[in-house]
């Protein structure tokens, strides 16, 4: 099938899925409007301009986000705004949001606009990724966002990425190859409860965001094993569910989270349901609702 007719139709498909979140989710009517035309735009322009003149730049929520391929620029916005993964609410006019896995920074900018206070801690491996990354929060004057090239592991030191070269900026980029089968590039790799430790000295993390792209199980077992989900009060996980066609582990994960005195709502998409082994991206919010055990 011709790209631009598939590309019609998948957007087609994903705005028919993903509208629904934004019309019931908490915005005010005035900013479901607002995110709804600024989708009908960032649509028109995907379908009918960037196949023949490239956008690289764009304007999102009042800010100038850079990006490499309008395409998925086009896409974040899906997720972040449509979707509403990150939408959290908090009395605190300075919430500490981490965001692991910040790519270019649309959710970072996302995060500044929702709350303009809020101090940020963003982490992205992939070095080009990670320019872009910086750019968006130079361009935008951002204060108070603390930037890391790094990835989140359970060990610190370097380990091999996983990259495509020939797509920058791809959100599947990860620490597992079968994630990402392309190019290896080497990243420093740090471990999030030292970030915790020494940097929030004691305050609450009001929002942990995690997609690290198939580390998740990782970061989350750092956090057990140190302790350090104490100061955490929400989080947003995207689990990926039976990469390569892996063995699920997501009863383990929930098990864990259960045990530290979170609960959670879930959200997946798998169509057709009868499908053995196929790859989900498992979307977890996860609040806390009662004391951890003993």
């Amino acid at each position: 099938m011709n790209t631009g007719i598939w590309l019609f139709f998948e957007v087609i498909f994903d705005t028919l899925m993903f509208a629904p979140y934004v019309l019931r989710g908490h915005f005010s009517a005035r900013v479901k409007t607002q995110v709804l035309l600024t989708y009908l735009r960032l649509t028109v322009k995907l379908l009918l301009v960037h196949p023949f003149r490239p956008i690289r730049k764009e304007r999102v929520l009042g800010f100038t986000v850079h990006c490499f391929d309008y395409r998925t620029m086009h896409l974040l916005f899906r997720v972040i705004l449509l979707r509403n993964e990150y939408y959290f609410e908090t009395a605190k006019a300075y919430p500490v949001i981490f965001d692991c896995g910040a790519n270019i920074g649309l959710a970072t900018l996302f995060f500044k606009w929702l709350y303009p206070g809020s101090e940020i801690y963003a982490f992205e491996p992939d070095g080009e990724t990670f320019a872009l990354l910086r750019r968006n929060v130079e361009a935008n004057n951002l204060t108070g966002v603390h930037l890391y090239n790094a990835a989140l592991s359970d060990k610190a030191g370097t380990a091999s990425f996983y990259v495509d070269h020939s797509k920058p900026g791809s959100p599947r980029m990860s620490l597992n190859y079968q994630r990402m089968p392309k190019d290896s590039i080497v990243v420093e790799t740090l471990i999030l409860s030292d970030i915790i430790r020494s940097q929030l000295a004691g305050k609450e993390l009001d929002f942990l965001k995690i997609d690290v792209e198939g580390a998740e199980e990782a970061v989350l077992k750092d956090l057990v094993d140190t302790e350090q989900l104490g100061p955490v009060r929400e989080l947003l996980i995207e689990f990926h569910h039976k990469i390569a066609g892996a063995r699920g582990k997501l009863g383990p994960f929930l098990s864990e989270l259960e045990k530290q005195g979170f609960d959670y709502q879930l959200d997946a998409v798998c169509m057709p349901i009868y499908s053995p082994g196929r790859f989900q991206n498992v979307i977890l919010y996860v609040y806390r609702s009662r004391p951890a055990e003993a």
